[in-house]
């Protein structure tokens, strides 16, 4: 499919009131998905009113790890930086509160986190895109069921970019 035909296809999707499906955006490695989803498909989400979460699966190991980094990009100051001094710092109060909750209450910060979700977040005005699908080291099929249920459930606007 050309990217013109693509555009079309995700312009008519966010215009949909409710969706209930993801949509798949696949082509071989290193052919530029990531750079059409930056450079063409998310500056015309935000034409037509959306934010977006971009959030590269490459590397993830566990589902906690990836409600972490999403629950992080959802917090308005931190997911409008894209200073890199930002994201280090962030990394590093983490890492900080991680080892201060396990050193004084005997647990994680992840643990701490659990009852905490996006659950609370309105997704509405959202489109997610998940990047380097078969990069990502959780079970297809336990990375699927995270995503189907942010698509079929709260029908959250979702492009998923693999090889």
């Amino acid at each position: 499919m050309q990217s013109s035909n693509i555009e079309i296809v995700f312009e008519d999707y966010l215009k949909q009131r409710e969706s209930y499906y993801a949509l798949l955006v696949n082509g071989s490695w290193g052919s530029g998905k990531t750079y059409f989803w930056k450079e063409t498909l998310e500056p015309k989400a935000k034409n037509l009113g959306y934010s977006s979460i971009y959030i590269p699966l490459n590397g993830i190991s566990k589902i906690d790890a990836l409600e972490h980094m999403m629950f992080v990009k959802l917090i308005p100051f931190l997911s409008s930086q894209d200073s890199s001094r930002i994201k280090s710092a962030t990394a590093f109060l983490t890492n900080i509160a991680n080892q201060l909750a396990k050193s004084y209450l005997k647990t994680s910060l992840n643990d701490l986190l659990k009852g905490v979700s996006t659950d609370v977040f309105d997704f509405s005005k959202y489109v997610i895109c998940f990047d380097d699908l078969e990069r990502c080291q959780i079970p297809t099929t336990e990375i699927l069921g995270f995503i189907n249920n942010y698509v079929e459930h709260r029908h959250v606007k979702t492009v998923i970019l693999a090889a």
